[in-house]
């Protein structure tokens, strides 16, 4: 006889695991950094939002796509610079999928993934060979910045669709050993040439100041002797001063004695006819001077005499040599120049 096992039981278990499966299956939960895209059959119906949420179970489904900043690296980039040197370049793109454009990335590209391979990397690749070919091998080493610079802004606007190029960073440009032995040489050569400008530049100052130091000494130099012939020049004319005061006075002194030796042997006459009453001497100033011509009337050696008279015509008085250097009165006879 057979024995069977209850049918009940068992569809008891299939439907409560169905049952089990569409309710666990009905629920999920979208992280804060992602929105998810609502598909039925296949076909895009909405966009879920971070949080917990329900959809139907076995018919529809969700794609969570990130909406965070990412890093996508690209190493060994291959370019040539305008020189025609290879380089390999390694570059990092940040970018982000807007949350409005989440439902137009899983419709166009499918996925994150199929978005940087089918858009971003392309427009990468192309735009960064295309600025690194502007730039000469020495000019990408020595203005890395400019060209970091114009690689991002081409990138940037070459990138058209749902998601935003935040910057991008060139991290390493790598050239080859030959070129980079080549550049080494250069700067050493540089390096060199820099130093003889700067030793002749400091030769040129060294021999600036050696000219300026020979001026001064030449100019004190050239002091020194104007004031020596100055102070020489100065000391002959107080000399010259001093031999022609010296000179006057001895002249003077001279004169004084001789007016002195003359005072003294001036003779004494006297008038006795009565014509003058008194001396000569008293009542006239004599003017002195030997005299070897003879005027008319005078005796040989005479003396000519003129008298100034105070209250009195002048008059010439010839006085016998015999009478030079004596004291004593001798009468005499006084007579008038012509025309006096």
């Amino acid at each position: 006889m057979r024995t069977f096992a209850p049918i009940p039981s068992v569809i008891f278990g299939l439907v409560a695991l169905g049952a089990s499966s569409v309710i666990f299956g009905s629920w999920y939960t979208i992280d804060q950094g992602e929105r998810g895209v609502v598909l039925r059959y296949g076909a895009i119906v909405g966009t879920a939002e971070p949080g917990l949420g329900l959809k139907l179970p076995l018919i529809d489904s969700i794609v969570r796509i990130s909406v965070q900043s990412k890093a996508a690296v690209y190493e060994n980039m291959e370019a040539y610079s305008r020189d025609q040197q290879p380089a390999t370049i390694k570059l990092s793109v940040n970018y982000r999928i807007p949350i409005d454009r989440v439902a137009t990335v899983y419709e166009l590209y499918g996925s994150e993934d199929g978005l940087l391979s089918r858009l971003v990397e392309r427009k990468v690749f192309e735009e960064t060979k295309t600025v690194f070919g502007r730039f000469n091998a020495v000019t990408a080493i020595q203005e890395r910045a400019r060209l970091n610079q114009e690689v991002a802004a081409a990138i940037q606007k070459s990138v058209s669709g749902p998601v935003i190029i935040d910057s991008v960073q060139i991290e390493n440009i790598d050239f080859s050993d030959a070129y980079e032995a080549s550049i080494e040489q250069r700067m050493l050569a540089e390096v060199e040439v820099q130093k003889l400008r700067q030793n002749a530049e400091r030769e040129k100052v060294q021999a600036e100041i050696t000219v300026t130091q020979a001026n001064a000494l030449a100019d004190a130099r050239r002091a020194e002797a104007q004031a020596q012939a100055d102070a020489v020049r100065l000391q002959a004319q107080a000399d010259a001063e001093a031999i022609r005061l010296k000179g006057e006075a001895e002249a003077t002194a001279i004169k004084g004695a001789r007016r002195r030796a003359q005072g003294q042997s001036r003779p004494r006459f006297s008038d006795p006819g009565g014509a003058m009453g008194r001396t000569a001497s008293q009542h006239h100033v004599a003017e002195w001077c030997a005299t070897d011509d003879r005027p008319e009337g005078s005796v040989d050696g005479g003396w000519r005499i003129r008298l100034h008279a105070v209250r009195r015509p002048s008059t010439t008085v010839l006085i016998p040599a015999a009478l030079v250097g004596s004291s004593v009165s001798h009468p005499i006879t006084f007579q008038r120049e012509k025309g006096a």
